[in-house]
């Protein structure tokens, strides 16, 4: 990336008013940046202030960190180290994006962390004593898969469902969707932004 395009991504990044969140950063980033893969560039910085955020080390640490895993890549040979340095230095100091990995690791500050879910369906066949009978019946089951976060690792479980479970669930779904909205107009009242996404 030419250092031109380099101040300008910095200076749109630290123009950013909070709150704001993942995407409108990511945005930023797009209007910014031309000569390279702007998504790249973006969900890479996301990143690398979320590693650092989790990891609870300085700005300078991880600078330092990063900036000697950088050098030992073919990827970055031929650039002078005290370039790499200044650059990662200024992408590692964005205000906008320091605020959101610290809302980030605030919000995601428990033991498991909700991954990605899935609910499977299947029709199961009842059959009589005999069953070289045709089946008498089916049901229809459903299973709930959930994959979470613990200790750093991807794990998961499975739950099984029926059709008055699942619209327990929709409705439970349904009143954290309302209340987060009632939280949000709240905190629009008082004037405290909400962070992170």
């Amino acid at each position: 990336m030419p250092e031109e395009e380099l101040d300008a991504l910095v200076r749109s990044l630290n123009e950013l008013k909070l709150p704001t969140d993942k995407q409108t950063s990511l945005e930023c980033v797009k209007e910014a940046v031309k000569t390279v893969n702007a998504t790249d560039v973006g969900e890479t910085l996301y990143e690398l202030y979320r590693i650092r955020e989790t990891a609870g080390v300085s700005k300078k640490r991880f600078v330092d960190d990063l900036h000697e895993a950088l050098r030992k890549s073919k990827n970055f040979e031929g650039i002078e180290a005290a370039v790499l340095r200044g650059r990662l230095t200024r992408l590692l100091d964005v205000k906008s994006l320091d605020v959101l990995s610290k809302a980030y690791a605030v919000q995601r500050e428990q033991p498991y962390l909700y991954c990605e879910g899935r609910i499977l369906s299947d029709i199961r066949p009842v059959f009589s004593d005999d069953v070289k009978k045709k089946p008498i019946g089916v049901v229809l089951s459903h299973t709930l898969k959930i994959v979470y976060h613990q200790d750093n690792e991807h794990r998961e479980f499975f739950v099984a469902l029926d059709r008055a479970d699942l619209n327990e669930l929709k409705d439970i779904v349904d009143r954290a969707q309302e209340k987060n909205s009632s939280i949000e107009t709240l905190m629009k009242a008082t004037g405290l932004p909400i962070l992170g996404t």
